[in-house]
């Protein structure tokens, strides 16, 4: 029975080859969906018709690729007898060209059955993805991987090189589709190219440097428990002060006594400037923010406690002591670029027209991609891609967000900074001692006149607050920063000192004597020892870093085999030259590094 559908098949094979002579036969073949008929089909090539055969006889376990006769007929209005003729008959074994489908000038979501099988051939762009730049990025990513393993303190210069890559990339795609120079294939390509950083050697925080040594690894679990212990501290400190604030409300609201009445009469804080007012709502603000601990205890203890205060140290653990803040923003933002652009190109109708316009007058073709196999950008395909853009976009924009917006409260400080000293000089240099005799509430109306960037945003929600509680707490902060004394200001160095942490890169481990105070910091604070499960988390995370990358690899260059793009594998091109120079350099720089480092350890 096995010989004989063997026979079967390869007669079928040999019929279906003959037919491949003739090229007018087997253009423009036609897909759709499941056959209505048992063996009645038509078929987009002679691999397609070979396959279902064999699908039908038990010799290939491939999916099905073939379109009904009699749904064909119908939707084209071909005559059953014209549709026999024209169609590939498994029980015979011939195939012939299927008719060509009228010419749809719409098509919504791209659907496969609408589509030819394969879009034609076409010249690549070697700027773009050429064979020395992808050669280039791809020995990046190895020396990067390697590099980050063996010397931590060069993952601030790798993430600095990465990132300036990753924006040019960025930046050629960008330029290349408001030029109209681009299509679905090279984007897809590209796209990988870019996610191929993100996904393998670029990190916001450098937390995935500490996943790459056991040692490094253990030390960030102990700070992760550490912190975990402080933020429940926080936590039930934060529910005990609100119980009380409670507590205290309630008793003062059930039996009110004569001494906390005298209490509440020494808290009363002095009447404001009469030049201000006494009813109006700024003197009301002027005057809590001036006695905020005594105005009105649960009012402030509650705002306090749903208060959260971000600082940086509340999340430096998460950061790799040899990056930067400022590496950290800046990696933020081109990972918002890199996550707005791949929304844009799968949901943007640029996709659609590219796909419509790419087969001229004729039927509307599809990209054909490789993705864990022969994939056609349509249909289901394409709402995958659509919904995995998505569910980067969500997590990666709200990182993004919220480490920007850390980064935009530091220029706040600056620039409030640079307002106060410029209003306090001028006054002080016109008549000495006239900062300091105006009253608290025109100095907090000069601040949040001249520095609006400080408040808007914050205001109105505290306002709110004001007018039901009495206190609004988050403006103490404002308060204070503007009415300080002219022989108090602060100096440059003050200013100096967060740009410059803010700026820097950070530790550099090389060096021996920070080594060293580590080490003995280490010790005094009981840093967990490395542990069998650490070792095995870090060998499954270098496994996993090695197969993402030869994944993006394989995606990219099947891809561009699969899509039949030439003239991308030329390195004659002086364009194509300096970046595999460039990479094959980077990867020969963190050889060399390795080695020395290794030499030293065993010197040593």
């Amino acid at each position: 029975m096995q010989l004989t559908t063997f026979a079967t098949g390869f007669f079928a094979l040999l019929l279906i080859g003959s037919a491949s002579a003739s090229p007018a036969h087997l253009d423009r073949r036609q897909k759709d969906g499941d056959c209505t008929e048992e063996y009645n089909c038509c078929f987009s090539s002679r691999d397609a018709c070979f396959r279902q055969l064999g699908s039908f006889l038990g010799g290939f376990p491939v999916p099905q690729i073939h379109c009904p006769t009699y749904k064909y007929c119908k939707d084209y209005g071909i005559t059953r007898k014209q549709c026999n003729a024209d169609c590939c008959d498994i029980k015979t074994g011939w195939g012939r060209g299927c008719p060509v489908p009228p010419h749809h000038n719409q098509l919504t979501d791209i659907q496969p059955r609408r589509l030819r099988a394969k879009c034609p051939g076409f010249d690549g762009n070697p700027d773009l993805y050429g064979l020395g730049i992808r050669l280039g990025v791809y020995s990046q990513w190895f020396s990067s991987w390697l590099t980050n393993t063996f010397n931590p303190s060069a993952a601030a210069g790798n993430h600095d090189a990465n990132s300036i890559f990753l924006l040019a990339l960025l930046i050629g795609i960008s330029v290349a589709a408001v030029n109209d120079a681009i299509q679905p294939i090279e984007a897809y390509v590209m796209l990988h190219v870019c996610f191929g950083f993100i996904f393998t050697v670029l990190s916001l925080l450098g937390v995935r440097v500490y996943f790459l040594t056991p040692t490094s690894l253990s030390n960030f679990i102990c700070s992760l428990r550490v912190q975990r212990e402080s933020v429940r501290g926080s936590i039930r400190e934060r529910i005990q002060a609100v119980q009380a604030a409670f507590q205290h409300l309630r008793d003062w609201l059930r039996s009110p006594s004569p001494d906390h009445h005298q209490q509440e009469q020494q808290n009363i804080s002095p009447e404001p400037d009469p030049t201000i007012g006494k009813s109006t709502v700024f003197s009301k603000l002027v005057r809590n923010l001036r006695q905020v601990r005594g105005a009105s205890y649960a009012s402030s203890t509650w705002v306090n406690a749903l208060t959260v205060k971000f600082t940086s140290d509340a999340v430096s653990f998460l950061k790799h002591p040899s990056l930067s803040w400022s590496g950290v923003a800046w990696r933020s933002a081109i990972l918002s670029y890199l996550v707005g652009l791949n929304l844009w190109l799968w949901w943007s109708p640029w996709l659609h027209d590219k796909t419509t316009s790419s087969a001229g007058e004729g039927p509307t073709c599809a990209t054909p991609i490789f993705f864990f196999g022969h994939r056609v950008l349509a249909g289901g395909q394409l709402v995958f891609f659509r919904v995995v853009s998505v569910m980067l976009a969500i997590p990666a924009l709200w990182l993004c967000w919220v480490i920007l917006s850390a980064a935009l409260a530091m220029w706040k400080f600056v620039l409030g900074f640079l307002a106060r000293r410029l209003v306090i000089r001028l006054l002080e240099s016109a008549r000495p001692g006239t900062w300091d005799a105006l009253h608290d509430g025109v100095k907090f109306g000069v601040g949040l006149f001249l520095t609006p960037f400080l408040l808007w945003d914050n205001i109105w929600p505290y306002a709110v607050i004001d007018v039901f509680l009495g206190t609004p707490v988050m403006l103490q902060g404002i308060f204070t920063f503007w009415t300080i004394k002219a022989d108090e200001l602060p100096g440059w160095s003050e200013l100096a000192k967060p740009f410059i942490s803010f700026m820097s890169r950070g530790v550099d481990l090389r060096d021996h004597s920070k080594q060293r105070r580590l080490l003995r910091a280490e010790r005094q604070d009981m840093v967990a020892p490395v542990s069998y499960t650490t070792t095995i988390i870090c060998g499954t995370f270098h496994v996993y870093n090695l197969a993402t990358m030869i994944c993006f690899i394989v995606f990219i260059e099947k891809t561009i085999i699969v899509a039949e793009v030439s003239g991308v594998y030329s390195l004659r091109s002086t364009g194509q030259l300096i970046p595999f120079i460039i990479g094959l350099a980077s990867f020969a720089a963190s050889i060399r590094e390795i080695t020395l480092l290794h030499m030293r350890k065993v010197s040593n």
